[in-house]
Parts: structure tokens; sequence; C-alpha cells
């Protein structure tokens, strides 16, 4: 005769740990109705760009974005223009432009 186990098995929430630290932790950039507006904006505005990095896409762009159009149509109801422009150093997008006639 087989004999069963009676030992249970306990799940595990994975989201619980951090659901509790995000319950304990204030945001640094938190809004607060009293403090300063000017001084809390002009430090998300500086938080904002350092994350996304703007500050050295506009550093490269300033330099020379080199524009390039490969291609100018008339296509009847409008005009197609393909053209392309360096983001940073050696890095090309490609973009379309449409205007309608």
């Amino acid at each position: 005769m087989e004999e069963k186990s009676t030992m249970s098995v306990k799940t595990i929430d994975p989201d619980a740990g951090l659901m509790r630290l995000i319950e304990k932790t204030k945001p640094a950039l938190a809004f607060d109705e009293s403090a300063d507006y000017a001084k809390w904006r002009d430090e998300v505005k500086r938080k904002f760009i350092d994350l996304t990095g703007l500050d050295s896409i506009a550093e490269n762009a300033a330099i020379d974005p080199k524009f390039t159009i490969e291609r100018d149509e008339d296509k009847g109801e409008y005009r197609l223009i393909r053209f392309t422009f360096e983001s940073e150093p050696e890095e090309v997008v490609p973009c379309y432009l449409l205007i309608p006639n």
C-alpha cells in the first residue's frame, strides 16, 4: 500500500516583497504642496534630462546632425521626401516627410 504525503506546499508571492518596499518608500521627487514649486520643477527637469540623455543628444545634434535628402518625389496628391540624419555620431535615423499638395 502506498503512503500518502501529508506535507503541504506553500506558495510564494513573488511580488509581496516588492509591494512592501513600494509602500515604505517615498519617491525622491514626489510633489509636496508645501515645498517651493519652482525648485521642485527644476529638480524634476534636471532628473528627466539626466535619465533620458537629452543633454548629450542636444550636444551631438548641435555639432552636425548630417541631414541627407535621399529622395524628393511628387506623388500627385502629396510630395514625399525621404531623408536621414545622425542623432548621435554614426547613428542614422531614416525619416519620411509627406506634404499634401
